[in-house]
């Protein structure tokens, strides 16, 4: 495919059924993201005149569901992916060099035969960390232009840096080694993949669990429902701080009844000993401890729900567990943890008892009916003007390159 191909298909509507897998059936979505196209494409055409076959990539970002106790231990970990994605205009350039450019960065040099000497390292770090990562692994790969465009409307909760290697993965595999692509769909070049490096990768729902991952079969994106994210950067960064100590504390308690892991003490044995632990740990240590165990009942009936298209108790099964998320949030006395806290009670007001509403990652996650989503974000941006609200589309399809209709 040529450049023209791709400016030509994309304005006569050719690539119409593919985006609508990327990005829904919204006239407004799409039309939005064809301009993000011919953008990406008018741009590549300037920077890398002289590259004639181009191959174009996108690849959605992801989201955890649930998992924030339970991931702890390595157990089971729920993510989806939305449409805000990356894509990447990619052509070999027959030189030993990667030409990197996207929004704000005209023309970063990777010298794959110097890669120690790159003339700036703080450009694009992730970019070199992983090619240095792909050489170590032996895997072929040569020089090749590429220009990047991101969805701008993206918040810190939706993954962007495994976004962004997953994107590299399939450039690079596509262009170099096109049979390294393992059962999972992650190539051999991610390094040490994680929940969202798989959601990206797969698509739609996924499942991890002890460094495994699956893809469920059930497709969200025909069931009327969109995500819908209040966020706030200091209650995310608040969370962070908050997160990194969970295990240390959950392991204290298991260890007060002499086990190394929460894991490896029965859910029913727990509750019965607490009138014992009250003696050895603080009531906020084992309030943890027995979200622990309530979310990893809830992430299980959530999954069971999604293999039987019962997106009822499914959403019944994330509201249980998201409630655990409020625990991170009664001793702060930032005004930010309130209005975030005060976002979601609003959420679950506006959608009635329809959908479900949880906070993650200092996050306000809602999934709401597309006939609320107007209402939820004009009450919600009114309220709170110093909290974000984006809202997102499901998207089934992982990561995929557009193809030209052959003729």
């Amino acid at each position: 495919m040529t450049i023209y191909d791709l400016i030509n298909g994309i304005s006569s509507g050719e690539f119409d059924e593919q985006l609508k897998e990327l990005y829904g059936t919204s006239d407004r979505n799409i039309m939005k993201n064809k301009a993000r196209y011919i953008s990406a494409a008018e741009n590549f055409s300037r920077l890398y005149p002289e590259d004639e076959e181009i191959r174009v990539f996108s690849v959605g970002g992801a989201f955890g569901i649930g998992g924030m106790f339970t991931s702890q231990y390595g157990g089971k970990t729920l993510g989806a992916a939305l449409d805000a994605d990356i894509i990447a205009i990619a052509a070999l350039n027959n030189t030993h060099e990667i030409h990197y450019a996207s929004e704000g960065i005209e023309n970063f040099i990777i010298d794959l035969k110097n890669l120690s000497e790159c003339d700036d390292e703080d450009s694009v770090p992730a970019v070199k960390d992983f090619i240095s990562n792909l050489i170590e692994k032996n895997i072929k790969c040569d020089g090749f232009d590429i220009y990047v465009s991101s969805d701008k409307t993206s918040v810190s909760s939706i993954s962007s840096s495994e976004t962004a290697e997953i994107l590299f993965d399939g450039v690079i595999s596509s262009l170099f080694a096109p049979d390294e692509a393992d059962a999972s769909g992650l190539s051999g070049i991610t390094s040490n993949p994680n929940l969202n490096h798989a959601v990206s990768a797969l698509g739609g729902f996924v499942l991890a669990e002890k460094s495994e991952y699956k893809k469920l079969s059930f497709d969200f994106t025909g069931s009327g429902y969109s995500i819908c994210t209040v966020s706030s950067g200091n209650v995310c960064e608040m969370y962070s701080d908050r997160i990194s100590g969970l295990s240390d504390i959950m392991n204290s308690v298991a260890a007060k009844m002499d086990a190394d892991t929460l894991a490896d003490i029965n859910k029913q044995d727990f509750f019965e000993m607490i009138p014992e632990l009250r003696q050895k740990c603080s009531n906020h240590e084992l309030l943890y401890a027995a979200c622990y165990y309530e979310e990893s009942d809830s992430l299980d009936e959530a999954v069971e729900a999604l293999g039987y298209g019962d997106t009822e108790t499914f959403f019944d099964s994330l509201n249980r567990m998201w409630e655990s998320s409020a625990v991170f949030f009664k001793d702060c006395t930032a005004s930010d943890c309130y209005d975030i806290l005060l976002a979601a009670v609003m959420c679950r007001s506006i959608l009635g008892g329809s959908g479900a509403v949880g906070i993650n990652k200092g996050t306000v996650f809602a999934f709401v009916p597309d006939f609320l989503v107007g209402l939820l974000t004009s009450k919600i941006s009114g309220s709170f003007k110093d909290l974000l609200c984006r809202t997102y589309n499901f998207r089934y399809k992982g990561l995929c390159e557009l193809k030209k209709h052959l003729t």
